[in-house]
């Protein structure tokens, strides 16, 4: 059941809080900047909220905030949070992420694949901002950020999905932005980010090299997750929807899998699936609190915006200044 709020209103109307079935829950599809306000006055709900949980950090820890104090007076009890990160959602994705431990000990040739030791993770669109959906991304009044909240969200999930914890004190962070007379205004923000860090956790080497590619106006439509282990490597390409695993000879060595399933689907299934189980989502409200706090912490360390002259993508041409960052990086054999 879909209720739509006349234009300006900023409560939840009493009447369809009361129209919410027991085994239900609220969808909260709002603009970034609201999530946490109409979260906060589903009373005694089960809730699901768009990703991100909100378009400033200042927002997630008030809601963080907010989650504790139900936890300690006993409201939180039997309910169901979580957030709407699609991308855990893929097939391919969740296949790898809950069984990582199956990679990581996985054996071909009396060999084990190994630990990761190197990621590299790209979402990038050769789209331009000719739609109102994608000005309205970056816009930062309504978003509260630009690329990195709306799709840089989806790689930091992933990685704290592995275990991942990332080393704050040597980071690259890049932001771009094309050259595209409608997004030209200071009210929007960045469309394309770079980012390079180290990563460590029980399925990472030590300093485990991570290199995130998020925008739009790119010269290809990249969408692919790859993780380098120590004797070969699993790619996951979003668009295909399919999962390989390669030998350090650069072979596949089994048969390539393809998951057809929708994220989108499988996030309403799977919250619906928890609330009648009673148990928390894959992507919980405390994780989407930790994603969230670690996407911002990294748009701070971000260097000074760079204007995309004409000609130029984003995903070509950060990769001519990440050369001399890259280099200084911990060398993994």
């Amino acid at each position: 059941e879909y209720f739509q709020f006349p234009a300006g209103q900023s409560e939840i109307p009493k009447e369809f809080l009361e129209r919410s079935r027991l085994n239900g829950f609220i969808d909260i599809s709002v603009p970034n900047n609201l999530h946490v306000w109409f979260a906060k006055q589903a009373g005694d709900k089960n809730v699901i909220i768009e990703k991100p949980l909100s378009g400033s950090l200042e927002g997630v820890c008030e809601f963080e905030r907010h989650i504790s104090e139900l936890r300690s007076n006993g409201s939180f009890n039997g309910r169901i949070m979580g957030d709407a990160e699609h991308y855990s959602y893929y097939g391919n994705v969740k296949e790898y992420m809950l069984n990582i431990d199956k990679y990581v000990n996985k054996e071909y040739e009396n060999d084990r694949l190994g630990r990761i030791k190197k990621v590299e993770l790209y979402i990038l669109e050769n789209e331009d901002f000719s739609s109102k959906r994608n000005q309205e991304i970056i816009e930062v009044e309504k978003s509260g950020g630009g690329i990195w909240l709306d799709t840089g969200i989806h790689t930091i999930a992933f990685l704290r999905n592995l275990g991942a914890k990332i080393n704050y004190q040597r980071m690259y962070v890049q932001p771009y932005k094309a050259n595209d007379s409608r997004i030209r205004d200071d009210k929007y923000g960045e469309s394309g980010m770079h980012t390079g860090f180290c990563v460590s956790g029980k399925y990472f080497v030590d300093g485990c090299n991570v290199n995130i590619k998020v925008g739009k106006c790119s010269s290809k439509k990249e969408k692919v997750f790859i993780m380098h282990h120590e004797n070969g490597r699993v790619e996951l390409n979003i668009v295909e929807k399919s999962l390989k695993i390669f030998n350090r000879n650069n072979e596949l060595i089994e048969p390539l899998q393809y998951f057809k399933e929708d994220a989108f689907y499988n996030v309403l299934k799977d919250f619906r699936d928890c609330v009648i189980r009673g148990e928390q989502p894959f992507t919980s409200i405390d994780m989407a609190i930790g994603n969230c706090k670690d996407n911002f912490s990294i748009r701070q360390k971000a260097l000074p915006l760079i204007k995309l002259n004409n000609g130029r993508f984003f995903d070509e041409f950060c990769d001519e200044q990440y050369v001399e960052f890259e280099k200084a990086l911990p060398k993994i054999s």
